[in-house]
């Protein structure tokens, strides 16, 4: 019994686990990551497939299909950076939940991306980076905060501040 312990022990080391494989791709074996929301508000759930299709570049393939098995997208996207998180919500309140894409785009500057699924196509509805942050807030009304650096009381130090775009009917407004 302690034999196949260590046994266990030993094969498990050999598994690569941690920080450092987390989110990357094989050279042989892309990273493929499948969801559902209804992005047409039709009351049926579209699959959102996310791969990144290789390992040496931070290049993604957001593919929206009608059903699982699907062999035609309906459309899809490329995003090129490191992706941090995707999330589908519907602050509209009219049943289509649309595509939050959040990367760290050259240079490590932070982006957010919008689409909504329109016509059978992906359409950007609101796009920002930054390289001081930004923070999405979708729960209950859609508020979106890009970081910015501003010269405040004529010093030459630059302090931190904040421009607040909020949803409002049918596009994004700075608030």
């Amino acid at each position: 019994m302690k034999n196949k312990f260590i046994v266990m022990l030993a094969l498990l080391m050999l598994l690569p686990i941690g920080p450092a494989y987390a989110g990357k791709a094989k050279a042989n074996k892309p990273i493929i990551s499948r969801y559902s929301a209804d992005l047409n508000g039709d009351g049926s759930k579209q699959i959102i497939e996310v791969e990144n299709k290789t390992a040496d570049e931070p290049l993604w393939l957001v593919t929206v299909k009608q059903k699982k098995n699907s062999k035609e997208p309906i459309d899809s996207i490329t995003i090129i950076g490191k992706m941090a998180k995707i999330e589908f919500k519907d602050f509209n309140f009219d049943r289509q939940q649309r595509i939050i894409v959040y990367f760290d785009g050259k240079d490590n500057i932070s982006n957010i991306v919008i689409y909504q699924l329109k016509n059978n196509r992906l359409a950007k509805i609101f796009s920002a980076a930054s390289t001081y942050g930004i923070e999405g807030n979708f729960n209950s009304f859609a508020r979106v905060r890009i970081g910015k650096a501003v010269q405040r009381d004529k010093t030459p130090n630059l302090a931190p501040d904040w421009d607040t775009w909020v949803w409002a009917e049918d596009k994004f407004i700075k608030e």
